[in-house]
Order: structure tokens, then C-alpha cells, then sequence
């Protein structure tokens, strides 16, 4: 991200739920030469009474005027409330267009350090899953429209799932089953595996 305030990252400090006078910041972020970040992450919540405004407040009397900047992170990148900003200066950032690529790379990054890798493997899955972007939500999705405009079609595979499921198994795995077994000098017996 770019950012005005130019972090010395190292001589940065990062604090979570930062306590001040009437909240508490997210994430705070500062340096040795007086420069802060202050992050307002808002997943499936809603801003609180002039809360940009107390954190911008709060910034103005700790750093220098264009020392510090307020960023507003969501996971996808829509703006603060009014009632939370009056009027304060800030930047957004999402999920969505920032963090799952930053995620992507820090993972290509770790590829030799298992323990860490799975772990932002685990938070980059469980933020997809936040925002439905995990392929088995999308492919789901996908699959129930295709299945409404279709809903004959769907009723009539409904109804013949067991004359499929003795179709496959007969004109593709049991063949293959066989031929395994007699490949290698295997005894191969049928179980009926309909039952259930």
C-alpha cells in the first residue's frame, strides 16, 4: 500500500485493540520517527458513533499533521459511514482487492517454512470463505442456478439416481476392477454395494 506516513518498518511497532481515551483502535501501527497507521477492520459490523473521528482525533494530537493515516479495511472495500467519519481523511482498503493477493505472495514466500505457511494457507481460505469466494460456494452456487433453470431435468436425474449409479458402476468400474484383479493374479469377487 502506499502510504504518506512512510513507515520506518524497522522500528515499527504493531498494536492491536489499542486502547485510547474513548475506544479502541484494531490495529495501530508506529514508528521511531513519530509515524502512525491506524487500521478500523470491519468484518460483518457496523461502524460505531464517530468512530473514524475519535481515532482521527486521537492521531491529530499524538503525530504531526501528514504523519499518520487512516485506513478503513472491509472485506470489500466499501466506505465508512458518515455518522463514523465526519468529514475525517481515509483510505480503504478490502479483503478482496489488497490482502488475499498480499496473502498469496507472503505463502509463496514461506513455501519453506511449513508452519507458517499453513498457517496464512488457513487464513487466506478462511477470508475466502468470509467473502464466498471458496470454490466450493462459488461451484455451488453456480450448479443450484443451473439446476433451477433446469428443474425438469433435475426431477427426472433425481428419480433415476440407483439406475445410474448401477449404470456407472457397470459400464466403467467394474470392468476396470476386473481387469485389475486379473492383472494380478487376483481373486475378484462381487459385493452388492447398492444395499445402502
Amino acid at each position: 500500500l502506499e502510504d504518506a506516513t512512510a513507515i520506518d518498518i524497522l522500528s515499527a511497532n504493531v498494536y492491536t485493540e489499542y486502547v485510547i481515551d474513548n475506544g479502541r483502535i484494531d490495529i495501530l501501527i508506529e514508528d521511531r520517527n513519530n509515524h502512525g497507521i491506524i487500521i478500523e477492520n470491519k468484518i460483518y459490523a457496523s461502524d460505531g458513533n464517530e468512530q473514524l473521528k475519535r481515532y482521527d482525533t486521537f492521531a491529530k494530537n499524538k503525530y504531526s499533521k501528514g504523519k499518520y493515516t487512516n485506513y478503513y479495511l472491509t472485506l470489500d472495500g466499501h466506505e465508512a459511514s458518515e455518522d463514523s467519519t465526519r468529514n475525517v481523511e481515509y483510505k480503504i482498503i478490502s479483503y478482496r482487492n489488497y490482502i488475499l493477493l498480499w496473502l498469496e505472495l507472503c505463502i509463496k514466500e514461506s513455501a519453506t517454512t511449513p508452519l507458517i505457511r499453513e498457517t496464512l494457507v488457513q487464513y487466506y481460505n478462511h477470508l475466502k470463505q468470509l467473502m464466498n469466494l471458496d470454490m466450493e460456494a462459488i461451484n455451488k452456487d453456480e450448479l443450484l442456478k443451473s439446476m433451477a433453470k433446469n428443474a425438469e431435468a433435475v426431477a427426472a436425474i433425481c428419480n433415476a439416481q440407483n439406475e445410474y449409479k448401477q449404470y456407472v458402476y457397470h459400464t466403467y468400474v467394474k470392468p476396470r476392477f476386473e481387469s485389475f484383479a486379473k492383472e494380478h493374479s487376483l481373486l475378484y469377487k462381487e459385493h452388492n454395494i447398492f444395499e445402502s
